[in-house]
């Protein structure tokens, strides 16, 4: 079964860091998913930590390069 799921906002958390997914369902739902991004630093590998928001949330493998951006964005 295909999940009809979507993703409709990515959004930054300031404090403490993290990111929030928005994501809504096939009746238009919308749930808030967090990452908590609380051991960030200039030496985290952020490929690595992308990869384990792909393993907690399939949805996010379409949007790894922002994710990926935004994260390097909290990491100065």
């Amino acid at each position: 079964m295909e999940d009809v799921r979507k993703i409709e906002r990515i959004k930054e958390r300031y404090f403490p860091p993290g990111i929030i997914l928005e994501i809504s369902d096939a009746h238009g739902n919308i749930k808030d998913k967090s990452f908590d991004l609380l051991n960030l630093t200039k030496n985290s590998d952020i490929d690595y930590i992308i990869k384990q928001m792909t393993e907690k949330e399939p949805l996010t493998l379409k949007y790894k390069s922002e994710l990926k951006k935004l994260i390097e964005s909290k990491n100065k």
